[in-house]
């Protein structure tokens, strides 16, 4: 069964709103698997560490920047089995805050986006009203790949891919 024909049967021909959100967990959690798997950007903004710390006994004077490198946090085996791999059923099951607390595509802390609640819903609401408007298919004779994407230390970018948009 598509997502579209499945987002149609929940929601009819109604519009999407922010409290469909809740009882849409599956839709969800493929828009965290693709936020984790997909950033945007491989590191957060930088921080100056107010006084010194020591991290596996390696011990950053105070006043030395640290940037949070979001792919090794993203793509930790320790939390995320075969992170390779898309797979939004890993955040239905097992340790789910964890996961959750662990999918910082916005960074994280006091310097994390301010937008990130809004963004994530603005997402969750495009994302359902373009499915319920549009079938997305492989043209015929392609395959779907899982390649890495293409990492640059600022922004991330996607591999090329073809997909056809059907008006539905």
């Amino acid at each position: 069964m598509s997502s579209s024909l499945v987002v149609s049967l929940f929601l009819g021909s109604r519009t999407v709103s922010c409290k469909d959100r809740v009882s849409m967990p599956y839709t969800d959690a493929v828009l965290l698997e693709t936020l984790r798997k997909a950033s945007v950007a491989g590191a957060g903004l930088p921080h100056t560490l107010e006084k010194e710390m020591v991290i596996d006994g390696v011990t950053i004077p105070a006043g030395a920047d640290l940037m949070i490198n979001l792919d090794s946090v993203l793509f930790d085996e320790e939390v995320f089995e075969d992170p390779q791999s898309f797979k939004p059923e890993r955040f239905l099951t097992g340790d789910i805050t964890l996961k959750k607390q662990r999918t910082i595509p916005f960074g994280i802390g006091r310097r994390a986006c301010l937008g990130d609640g809004l963004a994530k819903m603005e997402f969750f609401l495009f994302f359902v009203t373009f499915l319920q408007r549009y079938d997305i298919n492989i043209p015929e004779g392609l395959t779907v790949t899982d390649e890495p994407k293409k990492y640059s230390f600022i922004v991330n970018t996607p591999n090329p891919y073809k997909v056809v948009f059907s008006r539905r």
